[in-house]
């Protein structure tokens, strides 16, 4: 990891650390009322990028594995690029400003003001159940057939 990489991502924990999230290799993760928010950061295999991924665990008592791809909940936050097409994928020492812009307005101006699991069913049944991975124990405590 280059000193820009490691630069960049210092800014984005510096900014979720002033959220009162919490620190793990490249996971950070804030326990609310009802559940555990989680937000990672995953290297592209193909390219020096990386994904933000964001996870919800739905009992906020599971801290045994704080790893987004381990939440009942998934999504990855994305922008629209000049292209006007959706893109998940960042160039992390030029776009940490634009990251932390889209975590703001993607996951902390949502799921970061909800406190309990019913305020989280309304959000993913409103955007639609389709936006995200749910477990089938998600999809079990949110009533939602396959």
């Amino acid at each position: 990891m280059n000193d820009d990489i490691k630069k960049a991502i210092n800014k984005i924990a510096l900014f979720l650390k002033e959220l009162d999230f919490k620190k793990k290799a490249l996971t950070w993760h804030k326990k609310k009322k009802e559940f555990i928010l989680l937000i990672d950061l995953q290297r592209s295999a193909w390219s020096p990028e990386y994904y933000v991924n964001v996870g919800i665990i739905l009992d906020n008592d599971n801290e045994l594995s704080l790893k987004t791809h381990n939440s009942d909940i998934r999504y990855r936050v994305s922008c629209l690029n000049k292209q006007n097409e959706y893109r998940d994928i960042y160039k992390i020492e030029d776009d940490f400003d634009s990251i932390i812009q889209l975590i703001q307005n993607q996951v902390i101006d949502v799921f970061d003001n909800m406190e309990n699991i019913e305020e989280v069913k309304a959000k993913i049944l409103t955007d639609g159940e389709e936006e995200y991975l749910l477990t089938l124990k998600a999809k079990e405590k949110f009533h939602i057939k396959e």
